[in-house]
């Protein structure tokens, strides 16, 4: 028999061509869709950073003009220019970090949620812009999309050595009612700095909430007793204020004097407590916190301070009643306020 060669003028032999060539126009079009994206992952968007790892890219987004606009307070010329920006520049990293801030900051949550979204598919590689996308999902109150973010951040986080975020999803953990897991990552926090006493209070209030109340209370205790040997605490540095330890003396009578002409205000007595825990003087801090106890029953602070000096003084069944107390008072609280939120 002998071979026929195929009409290139037949009907089928037509459509299969065009076929072929839509084939080959999407692939070409997906192609250089790609390639912009990765040109727009991989290039700087500014001379001298590299969108990859730079963690200036936030700051640098928001020098942009409406950025500059929403921080002088101009919402609605922010807007304005944010919508230019990202017409503009719809494949650019920096305008859609921008963008998408300036909508979040002037309450237009879907757009500037969609920038953000946009902003890591441009840049997936930087985790700066993943963290910014994560703490805006936070900000407008999705929880679980925003701990999921995180939860991708930490676990890219291979030397754990990259605090904010494993603190960002410690406290969205604690507000979500898993304090189990928010000491865990409170845990690779103070790992990193053991002179994060934030962290130190905060994981000891986390591992009491999880059930774990002795562990808790320690950690607590000694994240209190460390921050001392090192410096002025906190609490204490905004009473003694620029003077430092050298006003000790005169605001204690500053203080004494106030719990005399006011004696049914509980806050100048629990301040007075704090001071004299600091300076170890701890029956004296007791008195002034149990009286502050009475005034006010139900406050975290008070109680967890005198859970302190109780633990400090060895009452540890005292110390453990008023810190569980005082943890499941502050979860309450929270809750409560979550819920009006």
């Amino acid at each position: 028999m002998q071979n026929v060669e195929p009409n290139p003028y037949k009907k089928e032999t037509v459509a299969s061509s065009f076929i072929s060539m839509e084939a080959l126009a999407a692939v070409v079009c997906m192609a250089l869709f790609l390639w912009s994206v990765q040109r727009y992952d991989t290039m700087p968007s500014e001379k001298g950073m590299d969108d990859t790892n730079s963690p200036e890219i936030i700051e640098k987004a928001m020098e942009l003009k409406p950025g500059k606009l929403a921080a002088e307070g101009k919402m609605d010329d922010a807007v304005k220019e944010a919508s230019t920006l990202i017409d503009k520049k719809k494949y650019d990293t920096l305008a859609n970090v921008c963008a998408g801030n300036v909508f979040i900051a002037a309450n237009l949550r879907a757009d500037g949620l969609k920038y953000l979204k946009n902003s890591v598919a441009l840049s997936h590689r930087n985790r700066y812009v993943i963290e910014n996308y994560a703490e805006k999902l936070a900000e407008v109150g999705q929880t679980e999309e925003a701990i999921a973010q995180f939860e991708a951040l930490v676990s890219s986080d291979k030397d754990k050595n990259w605090v904010k975020p494993h603190l960002e999803l410690a406290m969205l953990y604690m507000q979500t009612e898993k304090p189990g897991d928010a000491a865990d990552q409170l845990k690779s926090v103070v790992a990193a700095n053991e002179h994060n006493f934030v962290a130190r209070k905060m994981r000891g209030i986390a591992l009491a909430r999880s059930n774990q109340l002795k562990q808790g209370l320690d950690e607590y205790v000694r994240a209190i007793s460390d921050e001392s040997r090192t410096g002025v605490p906190d609490a204490i540095k905004s009473l003694l204020g620029s003077k430092g330890t050298s006003a000790i003396d005169k605001v204690t009578y500053e203080l004494q004097q106030q719990i005399n002409n006011h004696p049914d205000e509980y806050v100048p007595k629990l301040r007075l407590g704090q001071l004299y825990e600091y300076q170890n003087q701890l029956n004296d801090a007791k008195a002034e916190l149990l009286d502050a106890r009475r005034l006010q029953p139900n406050n975290p602070e008070v109680l967890r301070t005198l859970a302190v000096v109780q633990k400090e003084l060895g009452e540890d069944n005292q110390a453990m009643s008023n810190f569980k107390l005082s943890v499941n008072i502050e979860a309450k609280q929270e809750k409560e306020k979550s819920k009006d939120n």
